[in-house]
């Protein structure tokens, strides 16, 4: 129950910040610079956390490419997904295991 609250607590907040901030943008143009105020270094933050980020999200940020992937789950979709999308991300080699692993 606590985390409940606590994610709802953060979504209103977000929706606080959006409808402060939405007051100030006057044009498209606007919205998609930022009002050109961000500073350098928020924007260089910014793009680092995005692609380390996406690289920690898919567990494949050291890899070349060259590795062989084994992609495991309960899911079947989930599992294939997610090896599709290694695959279309570069990954050669991906293996996707269907049968049951047991229990540690």
């Amino acid at each position: 129950m606590v985390y409940v609250l606590v994610v709802a607590l953060y979504v209103l907040v977000l929706l606080g910040v959006a409808v402060y901030k939405s007051r100030t943008v006057r044009t498209d143009e606007d919205f998609m610079v930022a009002g050109r105020s961000v500073p350098v270094y928020l924007l260089v933050a910014t793009l680092v956390c995005t692609w380390i980020g996406s690289g920690s999200l898919f567990g494949t940020a050291g890899l070349t490419g060259d590795e062989r992937v084994l992609v495991i789950g309960d899911r079947a979709q989930d599992r294939d997904m997610l090896a599709g999308l290694l695959y279309l991300a570069g990954q050669k080699q991906v293996t996707v295991l269907s049968r049951a692993v047991p229990a540690l």
